[in-house]
């Protein structure tokens, strides 16, 4: 049922842009929106149990839509509008650009952001 294919290539990523076949990015923007806001716009028990989780899906969200994750999640994470910052929620920011940013994981060559620059291009 999804529209896209991960590119070939040498080394693929487990963080890659995907879209459902005949959905409009509107459709996908806000199913982006529902899972984060289930995810990270509440507090989570034991949090520090399932650090692993939690990035794998901020950083799968981010392939998706690297600006809304940045300004709608990750700086949510690092100032909350609400209360005082849990250490927990920084340290899940912090892994999660560490994996968007290392060149190992694939998540620049396979996400939206460099398929959207290269259709562009």
């Amino acid at each position: 049922p999804w529209g896209s294919k991960m590119p070939e290539g040498p080394k693929t990523s487990p963080y890659s842009y995907v879209m459902r076949e005949n959905e409009s990015p509107d459709t996908s923007k806000k199913r982006l929106v529902a899972i984060t806001d289930a995810v990270f716009q509440k507090k989570i028990p034991n949090v520090m149990q399932h650090v692993d989780t939690l990035v794998d899906i901020l950083v799968q969200t981010a392939a998706q839509s690297l600006e809304y994750t940045v300004n709608e999640v990750l700086f949510p994470l690092f100032k909350p509008t609400k209360g005082k910052p849990d250490p927990a929620y920084y340290l899940i920011g912090l892994r999660a650009l560490r994996k968007m940013l290392d060149g190992d994981t694939g998540f620049m060559k396979y996400s939206a952001s460099h398929n959207q620059s290269e259709a562009g291009a």
